[in-house]
């Protein structure tokens, strides 16, 4: 059996269940990032979107091991002493003001990296086509068995945990098994880890407020100190928060970008909730135009801009400025779009990399703060031979 924390890994991995969800999730993140969509002219990776390699992935026979094998080489080592950039995900860690620490960029877990280890090793059932699963539109549709598991990973998954610098739900200390029941109970007797393995413990101070001075030290951290509670330990009401950024706004704009001094476009913290690059509703509208010639279609399929323009100020005199950024983040969060599921174009003409979802960026805001006016739709929002009547023209 395999160890994975206070659990045990069955002795066959399940493909579907244990391992494509890593590389459907990094597949996914060219729809959020340039670094994930052009990874391909640095890190040597196929495309996680494409279903005949993803049928490569899922091959367990021992013929396939190589190619297996190299592709579990170009993920990120969390054992490794090294900084290791160039390898998967493309995503910036905890360390990232540490440019020789080797958390600067993201580490996977060691429990996932494990996972992966066994994969390349062929310990793993492919059960990636499942009739039963596949049909299922609700988890009515189940087996009851299945059910909790589904429950579980559907409130778990819209998650990004780490990297924790500090983090967008919680930060570091989440990673600190003190915090758990399943640690120590507060008699000194161990748990029952399959009941309690995962659960906060409840802290009983007589203050919810707690002096811990201004400098942390792993002493106060996990011991306290003058007679006050470890911060690290047992929880009350506002300590899992207390250690986030306020207001969250002005984090989420400091972590769009992290400047290098190479080409290769910016790394990112948390994709799925913190875009960086995305395929404006402007481009997927000409995507979907069956007057265009498939070159110019897909070059609108294919282009990315900033998802955070025009926060840092618009006009001919913005200051545009980093803390201009900040400050009006605050006021321009509500206006900021959100990345959905869209179709691919369902002309017949379509050329085949178009036949497939998209994920675009809707419901953006002006980034005008003199005015609600939604923004315009291309330059001056010409249209087909007609030009749209906007307040500028009457």
């Amino acid at each position: 059996m395999i160890s994975k924390g206070l659990e045990e890994m069955p002795k066959k991995l399940s493909f579907r269940r244990d391992i494509y969800p890593l590389f459907q999730r990094l597949g996914l993140m060219e729809w959020v990032a340039s670094s994930a969509s052009l990874r391909q002219g640095w890190i040597r990776i196929g495309d996680f979107n494409d279903l005949r390699y993803i049928a490569r992935l899922a091959d367990p026979a021992p013929d396939n091991k190589p190619f297996r094998e190299y592709t579990f080489r170009q993920f990120r080592d969390p054992g490794s002493d090294e900084v290791q950039q160039y390898k998967l995900p493309y995503m910036l860690g905890d360390g990232v003001n540490y440019d020789f620490s080797p958390s600067h960029w993201f580490l996977i877990p060691q429990t996932q990296y494990g996972i992966l280890k066994q994969w390349a090793e062929g310990n793993f059932v492919n059960d990636f086509n499942d009739e039963e699963i596949d049909s299922a539109e609700s988890v009515d549709d189940l087996d009851v068995g299945l059910r909790p598991d589904a429950l579980t990973r559907a409130a778990l998954e819209p998650c990004s945990g780490g990297a924790f610098h500090p983090g967008v739900e919680l930060t570091w200390p989440m990673r600190q098994q003190a915090l758990y029941q399943g640690d120590e109970n507060r008699k000194g007797q161990r748990m029952n880890p399959g009941v309690n393995a995962y659960r906060i413990a409840k802290g009983s101070r007589e203050q919810l407020t707690q002096d811990i001075g201004r400098l942390l030290t792993p002493e106060k951290a996990f011991k306290g100190s003058d007679g006050t509670p470890p911060p690290i330990g047992p929880q009350m009401p506002g300590d899992l928060t207390r250690w986030m950024g306020i207001p969250w706004q002005c984090d989420a704009f400091s972590c769009q970008f992290v400047e290098f001094s190479d080409d290769f476009p910016n790394a990112v913290w948390w994709p799925a909730l913190l875009p960086i690059d995305v395929l404006p509703q402007a481009y997927y509208n000409q995507v979907l135009r069956t007057d265009l010639d498939d070159d110019t279609r897909l070059k609108f399929a294919e282009s990315r801009v900033t998802w955070s323009r025009g926060v840092a100020g618009i006009g001919y005199h913005a200051e545009a400025s980093y803390s201009d950024g900040l400050s009006r983040m605050v006021a321009l969060w509500d206006r900021m779009g959100f990345v959905v599921k869209r179709p691919g174009p369902g002309d017949e003409y379509a050329p085949e990399k178009l036949r497939h979802d998209f994920f675009v960026e809707v419901g953006r805001g002006s980034m005008n703060l003199t005015t609600n006016e939604p923004p315009n739709e291309g330059v001056k929002a010409i249209t087909f031979g007609r030009r749209r009547r906007r307040n500028d023209d009457r």
